[in-house]
């Protein structure tokens, strides 16, 4: 029996922040309390009650009792990864109108969950729906034909990205070339060779594991990136049953005070110090994420435009109050914010694309 999916990711994030205490407290202390906070609340990881209760239990300690808590909390992790209970990848068959391919032996597995959809519509809700891993797709679907489907799931994908695997009859290099640079990840013609398809399989979802956590931090940063702020804003709009106004995005540019040449002083460092400094100053009920470049996506559940604006304005007060040292002397950091509040069934995009077109009007007052 394998340990639970990110398992090991996280003991082996947690062991680096572990180490890292001793010689830098506070940053090395923020990473531990915010893995601690992201491993507790996982919901790969239910049933592993233990482990959850000693992640939350490191909140509020000081930094030499931290050292001690985590040390416990490695110990726990190193035991579960040991023999930890079963946790399933889920792999979503979408099955065409003949079904001549007996796919099933060559995606099912230990520690696997297959589940089929026969229509496009079908798999479309499935994977809304569903925590999916890998989707293998017939590309002569019943409803719609499978190249649609790609279209289409990437117009709902919001840059969150699964594994897609095409099979199809017609294996003519164009059909191939199309199916890929619409999006899919491999493309199996006929004859299927079923070591070639299962070893493939094996393999993504093995990837997807090392990926789950690396492919939604920002290691500048610390913070969430993209990936993250999109699975952030999806669980906020599940949570609120989108029964009008249930909280605020905003976008912010982080920007030196005074500066006519921002991107010669804005360094990586200065991004990560002023991240920092936002996300703390915002406190734990804000999601903070690294949208790219010298961009934060925030998300502030609960909280109307006006509340956030008002938030907005003591933070960017706080974090230009502490200046920071670099090369060029003592620089002040600030930001410019587009605030939109969330209600209804926006989608990511057009909240975004808002609180972009805000953003870039408030840099001209």
């Amino acid at each position: 029996m394998r340990a639970p999916r990110g398992l090991a990711l996280y003991f082996h994030a947690l062991e680096a922040a572990r180490l890292a205490l001793a010689n830098q407290p506070d940053e090395a202390g923020l990473v531990v309390r915010r893995l601690a906070r992201a491993l507790a609340g996982d919901t790969r990881l239910r049933g592993l009650a233990l482990l959850t209760e000693l992640a939350e239990s490191l909140d509020g300690l000081a930094v030499d009792e931290l050292a001690v808590a985590v040390d416990g909390l490695l110990e726990t992790m190193a035991g579960a990864l040991v023999g930890g209970p079963q946790a399933e990848d889920v792999v979503l068959l979408v099955q065409g109108a003949s079904n001549v391919y007996d796919l099933a032996p060559m995606l099912e597995g230990p520690g696997r969950r297959l589940i089929t959809a026969d229509s496009a519509e079908a798999a479309l809700a499935a994977i809304v729906e569903r925590d999916v891993d890998l989707v293998v797709l017939d590309l002569e679907l019943p409803d719609l034909d499978g190249r649609e489907f790609l279209a289409r799931y990437w117009e709902r994908a919001h840059g969150i990205a699964i594994p897609l695997f095409v099979v199809s009859s017609d294996a003519a290099s164009l059909t191939r070339l199309e199916c890929l640079a619409l999006g899919a990840d491999a493309f199996f013609g006929l004859p299927l060779d079923g070591a070639v398809v299962a070893a493939t399989v094996s393999r993504a979802l093995e990837q997807r594991r090392a990926n789950t956590i690396a492919n939604r931090y920002d290691p500048a940063t610390g913070l969430g990136n993209r990936a993250a702020f999109a699975d952030a804003f999806r669980v906020l709009g599940e949570s609120a049953g989108r029964a009008g106004p249930f909280g605020t995005l905003a976008i912010l540019e982080i920007a030196v005070v005074g500066s006519e040449d921002i991107r010669r002083l804005l360094s990586e460092q200065l991004i990560r110090v002023a991240g920092q400094r936002i996300a703390q100053e915002l406190g734990d009920e804000a999601v903070v994420a690294r949208l790219g470049g010298n961009e934060l996506g925030v998300l502030l559940q609960g909280v109307g435009s006006d509340d956030a604006v008002a938030t907005l304005d003591r933070v960017r007060h706080q974090v230009a109050g502490q200046p920071e040292e670099t090369d060029e002397g003592m620089v002040s950091l600030s930001f410019y914010g587009g605030v939109v509040e969330l209600s209804g069934a926006v989608t990511l995009r057009e909240a975004m694309s808002e609180a972009d077109r805000r953003l870039q009007v408030s840099k001209t007052h």
